[in-house]
Parts: structure tokens; C-alpha cells; sequence
């Protein structure tokens, strides 16, 4: 069981609530803001954008990957290709 949160911060509450919910690792599109490295270093929780998350999966395991971004886009009636776009946007690495 995780110790209890200290006070909560507007720069610290995104760090404390994935520490407090047990995460391994939080993905964020404002890491600097929401992840402040004291906060990180205290729990011991690494951080990524976005783009640094998928692309570790896709070195991982890209035809997983891509298996994946296929059933989201079936799962919305679209291709790959529209998520492909969407991602190109969200996650521009």
C-alpha cells in the first residue's frame, strides 16, 4: 500500500494521483507541468509524452502496434490511416 499523499499541489496532484493508484509509468503531453522532477524522483515513477511512449512500443513490438492502431480504427469505422493522422497531430515524433 503507497503511503498516504502529501498535500496536493497544482504541480504535483497528476504525480501523486498515478503514484497513490499504483502506475508505473504516466504519459503526458505536459510532463514538465503536471511531473514535476522532484515529485518523479520522490516516487520513483518515470514519465513520457506521448510520442516517446508509442515509439518505445512500436521498437518493442510494431506489428503489435500496428495491430492495435487497426482495432481502434475498426472500432470508429475508419482505416489505420485516420488514426495514423490523428497521431501525426497528438504525437508529432
Amino acid at each position: 500500500m503507497n503511503p498516504p499523499l502529501e498535500r496536493m499541489t497544482d504541480s504535483n496532484y497528476a504525480c501523486q494521483a498515478s503514484y497513490h493508484n499504483n502506475g508505473s509509468l504516466s504519459i503526458n503531453n505536459s510532463v514538465a507541468k503536471d511531473f514535476p522532477a522532484e515529485c518523479l524522483a520522490q516516487r520513483d515513477l518515470p514519465c513520457q509524452a506521448p510520442d516517446d511512449f508509442l515509439l518505445r512500443q512500436f521498437h518493442l513490438n510494431g506489428d503489435l502496434v500496428l495491430k492495435k492502431l487497426d482495432n481502434q480504427a475498426a472500432a470508429i469505422g475508419k482505416e489505420r490511416d485516420c488514426i495514423r493522422e490523428r497521431l501525426r497531430i497528438l504525437a508529432p515524433r
